[in-house]
């Protein structure tokens, strides 16, 4: 099995202007596929494709769009379609009645990429200083204080660390914050 890791444009409508993948091309065991403006750096390991992909060099053509981070927000207000009602049902004035509080609120924060927001974690034995993984939960379980409990691993003592990138990163006894 070979994974993949994809050269992304800057922003949305970026076009390739050049690209150097002969660096990349050199990681042993590392394959660069291009169809077209799609580049990926393949591996049998991820973390081996991710530092190829690192040493990809590419330059786009960004185009200007005059939009920024602070200005985002009232274009993309200003740029939206009509709404269509798909459906209707109940008040929202009956159920604010019997609302305990009531929050109102806009929440504006700067692009972020579209990824999952959960936890990933590995359960792992650690003997002898070296770590022996056993299992894995990708979901928004706490490690620490659930991760190990199908294994009969006690609060505290569970050798069940979060994971940034697979579970390559160990601390004995502990756990290391995740994605």
């Amino acid at each position: 099995m070979l994974h993949a890791r994809v050269l992304r444009p800057p922003a949305h409508g970026a076009t390739l202007k050049d690209v150097d993948t002969s660096a990349a091309e050199k990681v042993p065991g590392a394959r660069v596929v291009r169809e077209g403006d799609l580049i990926a750096a393949l591996h049998e390991r991820p973390d081996m494709a991710e530092q190829a992909l690192g040493l990809i060099k590419a330059q786009f053509d960004r185009p200007h769009t005059g939009l920024d981070d602070k200005n985002i927000f009232d274009h993309l207000l200003e740029t939206a379609p009509t709404p269509q009602l798909v459906g209707k049902g109940g008040s929202v004035d009956g159920g604010e009645k019997f609302a305990k509080i009531i929050v109102d609120e806009t929440y504006l924060n700067s692009y972020v990429a579209h990824a999952p927001i959960e936890t990933h974690t590995a359960v792992a034995s650690i003997e002898n200083g070296k770590g022996h993984r056993v299992g894995r939960h990708a979901g928004a379980l706490s490690g620490e204080a659930r991760g190990g409990a199908g294994f009969g691993l006690q609060a505290g003592k569970r050798p069940c660390h979060h994971a940034i990138r697979g579970w390559r990163l160990w601390r004995k006894g502990g756990t290391v914050a995740g994605r």
